[in-house]
């Protein structure tokens, strides 16, 4: 490594470098080499409707089914309840 002790500003700066080339690079074909080419670049987007309160709710209440449920993971609060514990009682009679 070239500079250890700022290799995360050497990592961030190259970023930034990256970034600045490429829009000057843009600007610079866009002038040159791309003057004459129109862009046919055509995003067609349906129209917006606001969801009715219903539909809000029942999403809502299908998504949050596929969150894990809190009683199928007390066995893991006991377990760490239990490790905790030998851990401590280890730690005062070796400690």
């Amino acid at each position: 490594m070239f500079f250890p002790e700022h290799a995360a500003n050497v990592v961030f700066s190259m970023y930034i470098v990256g970034i600045v080339v490429a829009i000057i690079m843009a600007k610079v074909l866009g002038v040159t080499t791309f003057k004459d080419q129109g862009s046919t670049f055509l995003l067609e987007l349906p129209p917006y409707r606001m969801p009715d309160m219903k539909t809000v709710l029942l999403e809502t209440w299908d998504k949050g089914q596929g969150l894990p449920d809190r009683k199928r993971y007390d066995h893991l609060r006991d377990e760490r309840r239990h490790l905790v514990s030998v851990e401590l009682q280890c730690r005062r009679r070796y400690g």
